[in-house]
Order: structure tokens, then C-alpha cells, then sequence
């Protein structure tokens, strides 16, 4: 979907975007997204193959198991709210993988900052089941478990020795000068 090497060095979400200058449903979830955006660019930054392999405990899945657990998520939102499938992740490296992540929420940010309240009945998920499943669900389910993947992802990466830069602002979403 986003060609990873496009410039592989200008990926969104070094810094949260500017706040829009007013507050709608589609705004709030554009930033909600953004904030994910921001966590997710950190917390998968400078990844060395041992972080990705790490897990802490036996019974814990790895780094890489997390941001592919991301990614499936990701994945099932984006194709609610934009209509289109990303590409299947055994087919990706983390890299892409990282890049696709990122694009997907860039575009899902998008699309809300430009809805109104009556746009969001049209980004419902239907399971194979045929069960119809209204976009409230994507908030407290897909889209904060990736935030909390995300606090997962930069614990363990401190625990194998690779701590997130100390000059992220993660209140005012930008890098310390």
C-alpha cells in the first residue's frame, strides 16, 4: 500500500500534527489517532533485532508478536474507515510493516478530521459472522489496545537495553530540543 522506500527517513508522526481549531467528533478521534501515531513512531524507532525478538517472561509474546498484533488491528479499523485491506503481514518486514502502521493511521487521521458526527455510522465493521459492529468499539478496543501495545513496546525495548530517546514530550508531542 505505502512504498517503504519511498524515502524510508520521512515517516508521519515524528511529532503530533497541529491541533485543529475546533473540537467535533472527527477531530477528537483524528487526534486520538495521531497520539497513537506519535506513541507507535517512538516506541518502534531505532528497533534493533534483538528487541524485536525480546520477551521478558516465556509465557510473553515478543516485540515482533506485538507489532504484529498492532498491525492486525490497525489493519481491521482502516479497512472500516477507509475501505481498503493492507497487505498480508507475512508478506512484510518489520520495517514495512512500521511503515504501513504509520501511513494507515496518517490517512485514518484524515478522513475523521473531516467528519461530522453522522460520517461515523459508516465505518461499522462487519465480522464474518455477518454481526455488524459500530465504531465505538474501535475506541475501546482496537484503537487504545494499540496505545497500550505501544507502553508494552517501550518497556521491553528498555528492558533489552534500547531505552525510548529521553527527549520525547509525549504531552506536547514533539521531540525536546
Amino acid at each position: 500500500m505505502f512504498n517503504s522506500t519511498d524515502n524510508p527517513n520521512f515517516l508521519p508522526y515524528h511529532q503530533v500534527p497541529k491541533c485543529s481549531d475546533y473540537y467535533s467528533a472527527g477531530t477528537v478521534v483524528a487526534r486520538l489517532i495521531d497520539a497513537l501515531g506519535f506513541r507507535f513512531y517512538w516506541a518502534t524507532n531505532s528497533l534493533r533485532k534483538e528487541d524485536l525478538d525480546f520477551q521478558p517472561a516465556n509465557d510473553v509474546i515478543s516485540v515482533n508478536d506485538t507489532i504484529n498484533h498492532i498491525y492486525s488491528m490497525i489493519a481491521i479499523v482502516f479497512k472500516s474507515v477507509c475501505k481498503r485491506e493492507l497487505k498480508p503481514i507475512q508478506e512484510l518486514s518489520f520495517e514495512e510493516k512500521r511503515t504501513e502502521v504509520l501511513w494507515c493511521l496518517k490517512s485514518m487521521s484524515e478522513v475523521f478530521k473531516d467528519c461530522d458526527n453522522d460520517d461515523f455510522e459508516r465505518f461499522s465493521y462487519t465480522t464474518s459472522k455477518g454481526e455488524s459492529i459500530p465504531f465505538w468499539f474501535f475506541i475501546n478496543g482496537q484503537i487504545t489496545d494499540c496505545i497500550w501495545h505501544c507502553g508494552q513496546i517501550s518497556i521491553f525495548r528498555r528492558m533489552s537495553g534500547n531505552p525510548l530517546n529521553s527527549k520525547i514530550s509525549f504531552f506536547k508531542g514533539k521531540e525536546r530540543e
